[in-house]
């Protein structure tokens, strides 16, 4: 059971994951990313 979890569930799910996040950030952030960081140093 675990062997089936671990190895096949777990890698579909963690890309389906990233393909959807990855492109709902596109389409509501499309020309925000930046090779910058973040933070700020003022």
């Amino acid at each position: 059971m675990y062997d089936y979890l671990l190895f096949i569930l777990l890698p579909y799910t963690a890309v389906t994951v990233l393909v959807v996040v990855s492109i709902y950030r596109f389409v509501t952030n499309k020309f925000s990313y930046s090779s910058l960081s973040p933070i700020r140093a003022d």
